[in-house]
């Protein structure tokens, strides 16, 4: 993690080689994880708001980014968790994006988990209450409610409900007005 001036070209294999002896600040793993981060999400008080995007998210905001497809069968490997769990197991609110709605990313269940969400009934004692989560997709915004689990909050303009629901891998409780 490092803070630069200016703009560079993005790379992929050269990337520590082109930042680091240039970066205003450096951190390393431990720095992030045990000296930014706990402030940062842990407090009650977020300093700052991080948007990601899994490639799929289940009915309650659990996330994977690490694979598709199942031990034994056809596989697709993903770019990683990165800092996913680590952010999303300590945060009260969450926020992801997603640019294209459809039941392959909203899905009944994960491929692989790598995002804490909130606990399903019976599944964990979560004596602090659900955490917020926030989805915003080219269809819709989807938000947790007093269960934990994710509801629609509000369709974009020209959107249904049926095309939501025909895009979405599991079922909404479609508990507010829209």
């Amino acid at each position: 993690n490092t803070l630069l001036l200016g703009t560079r070209p993005l790379t992929l294999g050269k990337d520590e080689a082109v930042t680091l002896p240039n970066a205003l600040v450096g951190w390393d793993y431990i720095d992030v994880n045990l000296g930014i981060m706990p402030p940062a999400f842990i407090d009650g008080r977020p300093r700052w708001t991080e948007f990601m995007r899994p490639a799929q998210i289940d009915a309650w905001g659990w996330t994977n980014n690490v694979q598709i497809g199942q031990p034994g069968g056809r596989q697709i490997r993903l770019p990683g968790a990165a800092g996913i769990p680590d952010a999303t197991s300590v945060s009260r609110r969450v926020f992801y994006y997603v640019p294209r709605h459809t039941r392959d990313v909203f899905v009944e269940q994960l491929d692989h988990v790598s995002g804490v969400g909130n606990a399903r009934p019976g599944q964990i004692d979560n004596s602090y209450g659900p955490k917020k989560i926030v989805v915003i997709t080219e269809l819709c915004v989807l938000m947790s409610d007093e269960s934990g689990a994710l509801d629609i909050v509000s369709l974009h303009n020209g959107v249904t409900k049926d095309q939501v629901v025909a895009a979405t891998g599991f079922k909404l409780p479609w508990q507010r007005d829209l």
